[in-house]
């Protein structure tokens, strides 16, 4: 498959998965302008028959990238394979997909325990495409965290580039990519201030030509993860590759979602290195919460954030949100706002290979135990007085990922690993007995957010204490969550005021945008 992928210019395959990427999206129009399919194909594909993956699509990407060698674009290249024809194409998506069913389970320890490890990473790449990269909320979400005054600070000291020009040059460049698999004119945003030298400015720091990023895969690749459907492609990283015919520089983009996702999500990694601005995205991460909490919950009750108590020498943090009714504490949240490294999520066996990869959350986990006991016990006291435990208290870790929604047996993996953190605290006031270990539900920000618009205010509560039992009773049948749900959910983003403090976009050059015919950019 490689030696065929060689023989492929750079500019035609990535028309061509922009092509696939188009159907996949249900805009067959689009695709068929670049590469023509017979009807029985669009048709199948309609039905269900003809499925090509976007994460597929991606994998192929990879493999590409991995094959490309000086001659795959020279002229001296022998025996061209031209991928804008069906027949073609279609060969090769089928090649790597069984290059893929033939390395899926290899070397794989499939003992029950290592197949439900395993599942995690099959399961990871379809969930993230199929929520959808530029979903409104994850735009919304991964904004507000991420441009506060610090991070902006930290992205232009780490990048040279300001954030709001960056964040409106990518959703400038997602909305061209959307209708056209490549793009050339770096004038195109002059009319509302951002130059040519700016917008390359931004495309060195998301682009990569196919030799570039060739090489930089090779570099990065993690040696116990080389099977080709969970390699790090750098498609994330580097969602436009340029490709210069000519003296021209053409810029490509199969996957035009990616670069809405690098401009949200992908700022994180911009600032990783700042200590005070990964101190702000983990505050407005809990201040995002509790305004989503307070806009969706029950007229009695209302989200507070964390406070100290006990004596001033060596008091205790409350945990980040607590959901109250006056003095009594309903919902009892930890949050947790670290990325999961590539290399992790691809790992076979992430708790043997990984382990420290969970240390924060399996923190979150104690924390939750040692509340339960200070609280009864009477000690969590804000100053007006002490709180008690409703009858129905329930913990939760939310994470800003997924680790326990796909696999339950992330969450039984952590609670192990709090359980060895709380021994090391024996013979101390830190330690927990283990009648106060209830185990919290360990739930992602996406899902808290389904829950908070779909589920009864009031049966919250219930809802979480259900799924933390079956997240570690693998017995227990499964998380049935219609008990608990809304007559009528709530509708549209109930955070939606955050938009102004979140998009670095202005209302100005909103304006802008539309004046000078890009209404599909401010959109």
């Amino acid at each position: 498959m490689q030696n065929d992928l060689r023989k492929m210019r750079a500019d035609r395959f990535l028309v061509t998965l922009w092509c696939y990427y188009k159907i996949w999206k249900q805009q067959p129009e689009l695709a068929t302008r670049h590469l023509p399919m017979p009807r029985q194909f669009i048709e199948g594909f309609k039905s269900g028959q003809n499925m090509i993956l976007p994460w597929e699509l991606e994998g192929l990407l990879g493999q590409y990238l991995r094959a490309y060698d000086n001659l795959t674009d020279s002229d001296l290249a022998i025996g061209r394979i031209d991928p804008l024809n069906h027949h073609n194409s279609v060969v090769m998506l089928n090649a790597y997909k069984q290059l893929v069913s033939a390395e899926s389970l290899h070397d794989i320890d499939t003992s029950t325990e290592g197949l439900l490890q395993m599942f995690s990473r099959i399961a990871w790449q379809q969930f993230s495409w199929q929520v959808g990269h530029d979903h409104p909320f994850k735009m919304l979400r991964y904004c507000f965290l991420y441009y506060g005054p610090k991070c902006r600070s930290e992205f232009l000291r780490q990048t040279g580039v300001d954030a709001e020009t960056f964040f409106t040059v990518c959703l400038a460049l997602a909305s061209l990519f959307n209708g056209n698999p490549s793009h050339q004119n770096t004038h195109h945003l002059e009319p509302i201030g951002i130059t040519s030298g700016k917008m390359r400015q931004v495309l060195g720091m998301i682009s990569r030509s196919p030799k570039q990023a060739s090489k930089e895969i090779r570099l990065r690749s993690n040696r116990k993860e080389e099977k080709a459907e969970f390699c790090n492609n750098g498609t994330f990283d580097f969602p436009v590759l340029s490709v210069t015919t000519s003296g021209r520089v053409v810029y490509y983009c199969p996957f035009p979602e990616l670069i809405v996702h690098r401009c949200t999500y992908g700022i994180y990694f911009d600032i990783i290195n700042g200590e005070r601005a990964k101190l702000e995205a983990s505050k407005r991460l809990e201040r995002y919460c509790i305004e989503f909490i307070n806009s969706t919950c029950d007229p009695t009750q209302k989200a507070i954030g964390d406070f100290k108590y006990g004596p001033r020498k060596s008091a205790t943090d409350s945990p980040d949100i607590m959901v109250v009714d006056g003095r009594s504490v309903s919902i009892a949240i930890e949050c947790k706002a670290r990325k999961i490294p590539h290399h992790v999520r691809a790992s076979s066996r992430p708790f043997v290979d990984y382990p420290e990869s969970y240390d924060e959350i399996a923190h979150g986990v104690y924390q939750t135990w040692r509340f339960r006991r200070d609280l009864a016990a009477g000690k969590v006291n804000d100053g007006q007085g002490d709180y008690f435990a409703s009858a129905n208290l329930a913990t939760a870790v939310v994470t800003l990922e997924p680790w326990a929604d796909i696999s339950f047996l992330v969450a039984q993996k952590i609670v192990e690993k709090a359980k060895t953190l709380n021994n090391d605290h024996r013979g101390t006031a830190r330690f927990v007995d283990e009648q106060y270990h209830v185990v919290p539900a360990i739930i992602s920000i996406e899902e808290l957010e389904n829950a908070l618009t779909q589920i009864e205010p009031l049966k919250l509560a219930a809802f979480l204490n259900s799924l933390a039992f079956n997240q570690n009773n693998v017995v227990a049948g499964g998380h049935d969550a219609d008990e608990f749900k809304r007559k009528n959910p709530v509708r549209g983003n109930p955070v939606a005021h955050l938009v102004a403090e979140a998009i670095p976009l202005t209302l100005g050059m909103k304006a802008a945008f539309k004046a000078n015919g890009l209404r599909g950019i401010s959109q």
